[in-house]
């Protein structure tokens, strides 16, 4: 999906090549991965008609993806639980654990790293080396990995798709992909001056897309 198809402008034979790529993706999902977005009005929230035709899309193209909906402004209960600030927000959720989400719409090149991190989610399976999943083992206090983004960066899939992989390994891993290119107030927050930029603890800050020894190493050393 381009840049442009996220944000709305898509032909029916856009829409039928997405939903075949969809179908094909997650044909092979084991176990049943629910996506619970927290949507706001068009006036207020640019991309949030946009997330709902994905989302649908998902849902009616696979068998083992359900998805749920909520207004960020009028369900408070569910935002508070959700520990959600933004609209939109899609969080993936398995069996009880929800500690994936995605602030924006997971278009542009993020959306591959979406479709894939929902069936690697259901399968729980990744494909990180075994150090890697040894050092991710041995976590056992919470780890807070925000991975700030821009839909037209070709770098941020790979910082997001291993981020997402620790979260899938280790439910003390809390994977945030962020898009401050719609969500300003964050890149302000963060001062982001280029992507992908990861925050891991609040503590630790990266620039680019880190090989997957020297992230894990951050993220162990924010611990600390």
């Amino acid at each position: 999906m381009t840049e442009e198809e996220a944000h709305g402008h898509l032909s029916e034979e856009e829409l039928k090549e997405i939903a075949d790529y969809i179908r094909n993706n997650l044909a092979n999902m084991r176990d049943e991965v629910k996506l619970v977005a927290f949507l706001d009005h068009p006036q207020r929230c640019h991309y949030c008609a946009d997330l709902k035709v994905i989302l649908d899309l998902i849902e009616a193209n696979s068998s083992k993806v359900k998805v749920e909906y909520h207004m960020i402004e009028e369900e408070l209960q569910k935002t508070k639980e959700y520990e959600v600030e933004y609209a939109p927000t899609v969080i993936l959720e398995k069996e009880g654990r929800r500690n994936i989400r995605y602030v924006g719409i997971p278009g542009g090149y993020e959306f591959t790293v979406f479709i894939e991190t929902i069936r690697n989610l259901s399968n729980s399976q990744t494909k990180l080396s075994n150090s890697t999943k040894e050092k991710l083992a041995s976590i056992n206090k919470p780890v807070n990995i925000k991975i700030l983004i821009t839909l037209s960066c070709p770098y941020c899939p790979l910082a997001a798709r291993t981020s997402n992989s620790f979260a899938i390994e280790n439910g003390n891993v809390r994977s945030e992909i962020i898009d401050v290119g719609e969500i300003e107030e964050v890149a302000i927050k963060y001062d982001v001056q280029a992507v992908p930029k990861i925050v891991i603890n609040e503590s630790v800050e990266l620039l680019g897309a880190q090989p997957e020894n020297r992230f894990i190493q951050a993220v162990l050393s924010a611990l600390n």
